[in-house]
């Protein structure tokens, strides 16, 4: 298995990874306590907006321009990205100003992602 991956042209999709915070990591969150019983926390959406950038990369987000827009040849430089939003259980994740993020796979679900050896040695390193 090869475990480098060249963003030019590589051999894969390349998959993008958010871990969004619980109560119990603070770390660049802020703790919200909705009643005495019951705490969350928040992510910044300026920690995850860089997602962003590889999704407007990406064949699905392009293929939706209309071709006077693009030529030929930027359609094709377009890449294979998958995101994954990851939360401790699979529930929502909350952002900053409101905002909700539906999680694609929980925490749980991807520690057995990464030990299945379906992913290269730096998305192991991002996930751990």
């Amino acid at each position: 298995m090869q475990n480098t991956i060249d963003l030019k042209h590589p051999h894969r999709p390349i998959r993008v990874g958010v871990i969004l915070l619980n109560s119990s990591v603070l770390s660049h969150a802020t703790s919200i306590t909705l009643d005495a019983d019951h705490q969350t926390s928040e992510t910044e959406i300026l920690d995850v907006a860089p997602i962003d950038i590889f999704a407007g990369l990406s064949k699905e987000f392009v293929q939706r321009f209309p071709s006077e827009l693009m030529t030929d040849e930027m359609f094709k430089q377009a890449l294979d990205v998958e995101s994954y939003w990851v939360t401790e259980h699979g529930q929502e994740g909350r952002l900053t100003a409101g905002a909700t993020i539906k999680a694609t796979v929980s925490h749980n679900a991807a520690i057995h992602w990464i030990s299945t050896d379906t992913c290269s040695t730096t998305s192991k390193l991002a996930l751990r």
